[in-house]
This record gives C-alpha cells, sequence and structure tokens, in this order.
C-alpha cells in the first residue's frame, strides 16, 4: 500500500469520535501540526483539546488514561516513547524513528515505514487533514513551515505540500538572494550573517560593501531590511555580490541564489515564519504559538522574534563567556541555559566556530537535557546509546539530536562524555 493509501484509510479513525486530545511536541513542527489538525477538528464539528510537551513520559500517559478522551493524536511525537500503557484509542501522526512500543489500540502513520525521509510531523499531519477535508488544503503553508523548522528538503512530498501553498495563493514562490532574514534583519546584518562574500567577515564590512554602491541603510532613522529595497537596488545588490565574488576568485554562483517562499498576506518568508514558531515553543508560549501559527501577524511576529534573538544573545554570551570551545566541546550549563534554547545555542557555535562536536547539557526539572551536534558523527545513534546507558528519552537526527536522561545520573553521564571525548572522531 503506498503512504498516501494508508494517510488515506486512516482517516476514518475519526468516525464516531466525539471528543479527541492532540498532543504535540512543542517546536515549530510540534506547533506547526497542532495548529494543522485543530483546524481540521474544528472544521469536522469534533470537540478537542491541545496539550503540547517536551517529551511523553508515563505521568502524561495516565493523564490522558484517567481523561478518557475518544482518540489521542500523537502530532510529531509519539513514534520513538513507549505507548504500552495507553489505555484508550491512540493515533500517532509522526516522522521519527519508530520503535512499535504500543498495542492494537495504536494506529501509527510514519513515512518512515514507506522510506520517505523528507516529511516531517507536520507534513504528516496536513496529508491527513487534506484527505478529510480538500477545504483544508489552505493549511498547506503550516505543512511547509513545521518541515523547515526541522531542516527537511523541499523535495517528494514536501515539494508537493508546497506546490499546493502556491496554488492556493498563501505563498509565492521566486528566485532571490540565498538570505535569512529579508524582513527581521537590517540589510547589513542580512548580508554579513548569512556568509554570502568571502571577505564580509562583520557587520561594519558589510555597512562598507553597502555604501560603496549607494544603498541607503536607514529610512526615516530605521534599519531598513531587504524587503524594503526597490527593484532597482536589489538589482544593483545582486550585480555587486556577483562582481565582489568573482574578484575573490568564484566561478560558481548558484549558491548565491534560492528559491524563495514568500507569505504575502504576512509580509515574510516561510522560512522566517518558521522561526518565530520555533520561537514561541522555546519561550514557553506553547498555545499563543498554536493560535499565531492560524492567525499571524506581522506585529506580533517581530516581537516574539526580538525577545527570542535577546535570549539567544544572553546564552551565546555566557557561552563564550565560560566554555572552552575545542574539536569535541562538552558544555555543562546545568541552570545557565534554558533547556529550550541549549540546542539552538550548540547549533550557532557548531556552525560559526571551529568545533567538530559539542554536547550541550542543561537542567530540565528532573533531567537532563541534551543536545548533540556534530559535523562528522551520528548523532542520533550517540544520543540513543547514552539512554541505552543511563535511561531516558532520545529522538532527533544524524547531525542534530537530543535525549533526556535523570537528573541522578548526571556524574556517571559526564564521566562517560569525557570518556569519549577522547576518542577521535572519524572525519
Amino acid at each position: 500500500m503506498e503512504f498516501i493509501d494508508f494517510v488515506n484509510n486512516a482517516s476514518k479513525i475519526l468516525n464516531g469520535k466525539n471528543y479527541i486530545k492532540i498532543v504535540s511536541h512543542y517546536d515549530a513542527d510540534g506547533l506547526s501540526s497542532a495548529a494543522i489538525l485543530s483546524a481540521a477538528l474544528e472544521r469536522e464539528g469534533k470537540m478537542f483539546s491541545v496539550r503540547i510537551v517536551k517529551r511523553v513520559s508515563n505521568e502524561l500517559i495516565e493523564e490522558i488514561n484517567n481523561e478518557n478522551p475518544d482518540l489521542v493524536i500523537f502530532s510529531d511525537i509519539g513514534a520513538s516513547y513507549d505507548l504500552s500503557n495507553l489505555k484508550v484509542q491512540g493515533l500517532i501522526l509522526d516522522h521519527h524513528k519508530p520503535k512499535k512500543l504500543y498495542g492494537d489500540n495504536v494506529l501509527e502513520v510514519n513515512p518512515m515505514y514507506y522510506n520517505i525521509e523528507e516529511l516531517s510531523g507536520s507534513g504528516v499531519s496536513y496529508l491527513f487533514a487534506k484527505n478529510l477535508n480538500r477545504m483544508n488544503m489552505y493549511l498547506s503553508y503550516l505543512g511547509i513551515a513545521g518541515a523547515i523548522g526541522d531542516i527537511r528538503p523541499m523535495v517528494g512530498m514536501n515539494y508537493m505540500i508546497l506546490c499546493d501553498a502556491e496554488n492556493m495563493g498563501i505563498v509565492k514562490l521566486s528566485k532571490s538572494l540565498n538570505i535569512f532574514g529579508t524582513s527581521t534583519r537590517s540589510i547589513h546584518k542580512s548580508i554579513y550573517l548569512n556568509e554570502i562574500l568571502p571577505n564580509i567577515n562583520s557587520e561594519s564590512s558589510s555597512v562598507q560593501f553597502l555604501s560603496g554602491i549607494d544603498i541607503d541603510l536607514k529610512k526615516d532613522g530605521k534599519w531598513r531590511t531587504l524587503d524594503d529595497l526597490t527593484e532597482d537596488e536589489m538589482r544593483k545588490l545582486v550585480s555587486a555580490i556577483i562582481e565582489e565574488r568573482i574578484r575573490n576568485g568564484f566561478t560558481n554562483h548558484d549558491d548565491v541564489f534560492a528559491m524563495r517562499m514568500r507569505i504575502p498576506k504576512l509580509g515574510m518568508d516561510i522560512n522566517e515564519f518558521s522561526t518565530v514558531l520555533n520561537a514561541f515553543g522555546r519561550l514557553d508560549k506553547y498555545y499563543e504559538g498554536v493560535k499565531f501559527a492560524l492567525n499571524p501577524t506581522k506585529k506580533v511576529a517581530m516581537k516574539i522574534y526580538k525577545e527570542y534573538r535577546m535570549s539567544i544573545g544572553k546564552y551565546m554570551r555566557w557561552m563564550r563567556q565560560n566554555v572552552e570551545l575545542s574539536d569535541f566541546t562538552i558544555v555543562d550549563a546545568r541552570d545557565n541555559i534554558n533547556p529550550n534554547f541549549i540546542g539552538i545555542v550548540c547549533s550557532m557555535i557548531i556552525k560559526s566556530e571551529n568545533v567538530g562536536t559539542i554536547i550541550g547539557l542543561s537542567n530540565d526539572g528532573d533531567m537532563i537535557k541534551i543536545s548533540a551536534r556534530s559535523k562528522f558523527g551520528d548523532m542520533s545513534k550517540f544520543v540513543n546509546s547514552l539512554v541505552d546507558k543511563f535511561g531516558g528519552e532520545a529522538g532527533g537526527h544524524m547531525e542534530a539530536a537530543g535525549a533526556s536522561i535523570p537528573m541522578s545520573k548526571r556524574e556517571e553521564l559526564l564521566d562517560e562524555l569525557k570518556k569519549i571525548s577522547s576518542i577521535p572522531i572519524k572525519k
């Protein structure tokens, strides 16, 4: 049976169900999934509630059993957790590596069984919603936003969902500069941070470059963004970038351009929208994030984005002041970095510094949040090996993965990481 056919058959599980509980993850993919399912169930006239979580615990399963919904849907979560104690009927709409730890009362819809790796949880949730009612195609932008949040490529089924969004007029596709932050960052920061030119290695050098081609950086006392540029200014900028690259010996300029996916109604690219959704989750504003996903405004987006960037800046300063970076870096942040941000900080460090592998630890209640990032090793396999040894839960992908280990295992965990750090990683 093809995956789409399986999704179509799975939608029949809603027949006769009056009250449905949605349990979803707290990142951009999870919030997108929850928003899609909320809108789809509302259209079907179903009663439902939403619970956003970081992990599936025994306490959560007990809570669901006591609540006794007609159906519980786990979106972007559930595939890699033990659901064997779940007593109610369950549906998993997930893309993480499945472990099949559940009984006959649970149905799992997971593209991994079909060797489809590009779909995220929101993509699975969107296909489910689309099958319920074709009018749910207007939610296609959320299927893409979640995929971008999980760094999934726009190929295969994701491209099909993207085409739905374009055909619905929700997303406009165009070829543009391969730059993030076209509406959320000032022009000079966008040029500098996206490393589009080899010799632009600071904000000041970016300002100098733009001033040299007569592009005004401010208007009415406010920093301009790339979206503020006129067509003539954009053409001038593109030409200057290509000329500068040629002067520096570059002959291939394909990486300068990328497909731009813009949400005209919001006035933002969909990758920026995905970042804002992720910010809601990281700032523990889960339910505000679900509401925003379904009714986004630029004003709210910029407010949350600013708060998010300030938090990242604070944690990055702590990291640079307190951690000695090396090829294999272990960061025991404890309470100094919010567990919601430890993965983001580790990702930024490995991208910007000469670090091959970074393992970040942060206190998260009675658990230790582990975020593993590497340019070489398989981090999903790595964190799973830690969970096998110390208990807890793990998930993620080869280049970026995470786990939660019981706090009581801290010293044993640190000893294990120190041993591993002395073993060269095959490059």
